[in-house]
Formats: C-alpha cells, structure tokens, sequence
C-alpha cells in the first residue's frame, strides 16, 4: 500500500493529517529522527501532535532526510491518544515467508528487500544507518552490511547510547531498536533462528541483531556452496541406474541452479558436467559431447 492512501485511526476514529509541524495542545517532545504532525481526531475537533519516525538520518543525528512519514506505521503514540500494544503489533508484525540460510528460493538479497521495505514503512529504518567515517556519511546496513564490520556498528550502537552526548539516541530511537529486533528475530526460519538467539539475547538492538542474521546466513551459504561444488565436480553418470540421463540431468539442474542463485557459478563446473558425459558407456552418446567438451577447453 502506497503512502498516504490510508487514513490513520485513533480508537477507530479517523484522522485527518495535516501535513505541516505544528504545536499541541497537548506536549509531545518531537523525535530527532522524524517529526511532529498536527492532526485532528474525527469530528471532535480535538487536535494532537502525532510523533512520526523514520528516513535517513543527519551524521548529527539530529534530523531526518525525510520531509514526511513513510507510511502510516510510522507513527508513534502521543500521550493518551493511542494504546502503544497497537504500535507494538503494527510494527513487529513478522515476515509471511521466513527467512532460512541455504534457502536456495529465498536468498540473503530478496530477504534483504523485503526487511528494508518493512523497516522503512514501519519508520524502524533510521537506526538501520551507521556512519562511514571514510564517506563521512550515514548508510543504511541492510543492503549495504558488507562495509562495516561488527564491531564498527556495536561501537557506534554504544556510542549513540551514551546520553551524555548529543547526538545520542532518544527514546523513539531506542524503542525501535527493540521493535526491529522483535520482528527480525520473528522473521527467520526455526534452524537460522535457533542459531541466532544463541548468540543474542532479548535486549539485542535490531541492527546488531541483522548483522548476525547476515554473518550466520552467509557463513551457512559458503559452506553450502562449497559442497555443492565439490559434488558438481563428481557427479558420473554410470552411478545412475542405466546411465538415466534425464535423472542425471535433473540433479545437475538443482545443484547448478542454487550456484546461479547465489552468483557463485563458475565457469570450470560446466567442464566437468561435460566430461561426465563423455564417460558414457553409449558411443554415440559419448562421442557427440567430446567435441563440445575441446570446444570448451580451449575456451576456457
């Protein structure tokens, strides 16, 4: 669902947004990253400042890209208006399909799009950036995890902690460190899951948690990868009953196919799928791939 084509709701009544920052009646302190919108509740005329969270944040950690609310979900409760179970549900709500390395159907990257997607519609996604100190910018670790190490995003997680500085988080900051690491956790498959909770505890922060996920699910999918290939390169034909070709090929298509996946096919592999055939014991068979397989040779 696009931005803005839902109207939110408190208590079940309609809110219309009116899109500029404005002061309530009520005092809602604004968050650093995002903003305060004025809005009016159903006919009552009653008027709120409406929290709201999410965008890429400034290196002062001060402000948002974000000129507005991603989606509805960003939203947070003002003070008696709305009960904060809601928001707790709204934004922890777990992936349908489960995330599980080795996963051939479901890979790190598409796991990856569809986690910044809910982040980013559920305003989770601001402390999702950490600072390259060598761009001097901020970048967003979900697609971009393999330039940062561990402990740069720990270290920069325990200093936005320290309340004693000023660009340290504040307390919409910090419940969405724990809102993203209740959906995350929810989202994995039951054996990546199990992995991680043994290295994690309840009090995790979210982007902490997702370089976990990242360095577990990559480190599975190497291993995975590297049996496959070693497979690949013995695979013969005679091992199959009555060198049955069409079966032979069909267990050749999966194991190349969850290579291509992973963009780690290499060119040597098809080499040896070759040679397999020209190992046949049917001359005719044999002998129409041994051109194929010099062709190949001399190419590679």
């Amino acid at each position: 669902m696009a931005s803005g084509s839902s109207t939110p709701t408190l208590g079940g009544s309609p809110v219309v947004l009116t899109p500029t920052l404005a002061t309530s009646p009520i005092a809602v302190v604004s968050p650093k990253i995002g903003g305060l919108l004025l809005v009016t509740v159903g006919s009552s005329g009653l008027t709120l400042n409406l929290p709201w969270t999410g965008g890429q944040p400034t290196v002062a950690w001060d402000a948002t890209l974000n000129p507005k609310p991603t989606f509805v979900s960003c939203y947070r409760p003002a003070p008696g208006a709305v009960d904060h179970t809601k928001t707790f549900i709204a934004v922890t709500k777990s992936l349908d399909k489960k995330f599980e390395s080795g996963d051939a159907s479901y890979p790190l990257s598409a796991f990856e799009s569809a986690v910044w997607k809910h982040l980013r519609d559920c305003g989770l996604d601001s402390v999702f950036y950490v600072l390259d100190k060598d761009a001097l910018e901020m970048v967003e670790i979900i697609h971009k995890h393999s330039r940062f190490l561990m402990s740069h995003v720990k270290d920069f997680i325990s200093d936005k902690l320290d309340t004693h500085m000023a660009d340290c988080y504040d307390p919409y900051d910090i419940d969405n460190l724990q809102f993203s690491h209740a959906f995350l956790i929810e989202s994995l498959g039951p054996d990546l899951k199990r992995s991680v909770e043994l290295k994690s505890n309840d009090l995790t922060p979210g982007p902490i948690l997702w370089m976990m996920i990242v360095e577990e699910a990559q480190s599975d999918s190497s291993r995975r990868q590297l049996r496959i290939k070693t497979e690949l390169r013995s695979l013969q034909l005679k091992t199959y009953a009555g060198e049955n070709v069409k079966s032979f090929n069909k267990h050749a298509l999966g194991l190349f196919r969850e290579l291509d996946y992973g963009d780690v096919l290499e060119d040597d592999l098809l080499l040896c799928l070759l040679q397999s055939y020209c190992k046949a014991t049917t001359e005719e068979f044999r002998i129409s791939f041994i051109t194929m397989r010099r062709d190949l040779e001399s190419y590679l």
